[in-house]
């Protein structure tokens, strides 16, 4: 969704749903699963649901 939305950087995103730069490093490589309330922040940066962001896949 970052590059959908101008090419925004990682530490952009990372700023603006409060977090590490290393932590949407982690998601974005699915090695880390966002508690709720990131869940939540970084569904609001992009205007979207969370279910737009995030799917589970068993």
């Amino acid at each position: 969704m970052r590059f959908e939305n101008g090419e925004m950087t990682q530490q952009k995103l990372a700023d603006l749903a409060h977090v590490t730069r290393q932590t949407i490093i982690a998601l974005e490589a699915h090695r880390y699963n966002p508690s709720l309330l990131l869940a939540l922040r970084i569904s609001k940066v992009f205007g979207v649901s969370v279910d737009d962001v995030f799917q589970y896949h068993e």
